[in-house]
């Protein structure tokens, strides 16, 4: 029995190591793709060079969350105004202690926190959430969507208050409110996929456009090489050209 209980605690080691192996590489992995693709040092870099942490959390202020919702009627509107991401301003700005050895709070996730209790007050809940939950949902929205701009997230409270996620019966949890982050990422996704594909079909609509001009424009030079004109421009565009307006040592025969 003995000999048995070691061989299966053996098997569950084995297991849980091989588990952790995955889940750091998984996370390496991640990392890496998030340092290549965004460059995220130089965003915070550039992003401290032109803002201080209180100029910036000023201009997005909570009195943006009234007029978000007219100024930015579906979210890919968004990105007409400049914003930082989430994890640029998290890296831009992190948490450190000050020489008396107090904690000054990461800027991302103070401005986050500031925004959500701007909706709490505005709905009237009566039992908030504690400064713990606050911090650790700020966390977690930040590493789970990093790429989500601050106007985003402005526009993601504004939508709270009109109750477009979800509704608070007396109270307000971590919960409800990444849930709420969840189906507005949805919306996000869907709200970008109809600009890309409203843009393909303008491209579309422009290129056949042109097809028709072009096609136009090929006719008027045939046009005007059957009288002996453009021929240049003909040879350029290979143009059969009449017999009696070629060169002596032009084929007999040209593509037309």
């Amino acid at each position: 029995m003995e000999q048995e209980n070691k061989l299966i605690r053996k098997e569950t080691e084995t297991v849980s190591s091989l588990v952790k192996c995955k889940l750091l590489s998984m996370t390496s992995q991640r990392l890496t793709n998030i340092t290549t693709t965004s460059n995220e040092e130089t965003l915070a870099k550039a992003l401290r060079e032109k803002y201080s942490p209180s100029k910036i959390t000023a201009e997005f202020n909570i009195d943006l969350q009234v007029i978000a919702m007219s100024a930015c009627p579906t979210i890919d509107c968004c990105a007409e105004v400049e914003s930082p991401m989430l994890c640029t301003l998290a890296k831009a700005f992190p948490s450190f202690i000050t020489k008396d050895g107090e904690r000054v709070e990461n800027t991302a996730i103070t401005w986050m926190e500031g925004h959500i209790v701007a909706v709490s007050n505005f709905v009237n809940v009566k039992q908030k959430m504690s400064d713990w939950q606050m911090r650790a949902m700020c966390q977690q929205l930040i590493a789970d969507y990093p790429t989500v701009t601050m106007m985003e997230f402005v526009l993601f409270c504004a939508r709270l208050r009109s109750g477009k996620y979800c509704s608070f019966y007396g109270t307000i949890d971590p919960l409800l409110i990444i849930k709420a982050f969840s189906d507005f990422i949805e919306d996000r996704r869907n709200d970008y996929m109809k600009k890309n594909e409203e843009r393909r079909k303008l491209q579309e609509e422009k290129e056949a456009e042109e097809a028709k001009k072009n096609a136009k424009d090929l006719e008027w030079v045939k046009k005007q090489v059957a009288h002996g004109k453009l021929l240049n421009v003909a040879r350029l565009m290979g143009i059969k050209i009449p017999k009696k307006f070629r060169k002596k040592d032009e084929e007999p025969e040209k593509n037309s």
